[in-house]
């Protein structure tokens, strides 16, 4: 299914919408939907500066993980323009957190925790120096600036193999002390994949 809202093209997909009905029929959808709401908001910005920009043709894919941002019109943007792009919304995040957690100050309601949270995990997230995610694609962006293209691969390169160190360090840390993990290693396969997909 697609759907054309301006310059823009959404398309969503089964798996998506397999996704939504799972979620929304489970004990946690009231997470799901803050969740999904918060992705969303991320997406949403990248889209306010990519349009500021003058990008047309652009395609929204919706994923049951998140959103897929691609289009011909993204490789036209320069380095600085693609990094105000890839951090635009992650910092969204991390305000609406703040704003959130002082919301829930006031009333004290759980749930308005629990966006806080969210909105501060995906926007913390996406700014990791790793190459599929906004942190990595504006340091990326931050070298060609600075350094030749070969170079800024190869330090982008290092940078997720030291995270990915680091994150099955934490894994194997949480499994020797027996809790929870299972987040963080369905993450590190996700990391793994994607890198192995950038590099290859």
């Amino acid at each position: 299914m697609c759907i054309t809202v301006g310059a823009v093209k959404i398309h969503i997909g089964f798996l998506f919408s397999a996704a939504v009905c799972l979620y929304l029929n489970s004990s946690y959808s009231h997470i799901f939907m803050v969740g999904f709401v918060s992705a969303l908001l991320h997406e949403m910005m990248h889209l306010a500066f990519l349009l500021s920009y003058g990008c047309k043709n652009i395609e929204l894919t919706l994923l049951p993980s998140g959103a897929k941002i691609s289009g011909a019109a993204l490789k036209k943007l320069n380095y600085r323009q693609n990094i105000s792009v890839c951090l635009s919304a992650p910092v969204l995040n991390i305000i609406l957190s703040v704003l959130l957690f002082f919301v829930y100050r006031k009333f004290t309601d759980m749930r308005i925790l629990q966006a806080s949270g969210l909105n501060f995990l995906l926007g913390a997230v996406n700014l990791l120096p790793m190459s599929f995610l906004d942190g990595g694609r504006a340091l990326f962006s931050f070298l060609c600036i600075k350094k030749d293209l070969s170079i800024a691969e190869n330090i982008l390169f290092v940078c997720d193999i030291v995270i990915l160190l680091l994150l099955l360090s934490v894994i194997v840390f949480f499994m020797f002390i027996k809790l929870k993990f299972m987040s963080l290693l369905i993450f590190f396969i996700y990391a793994v994949l994607n890198m192995t997909k950038k590099h290859s």
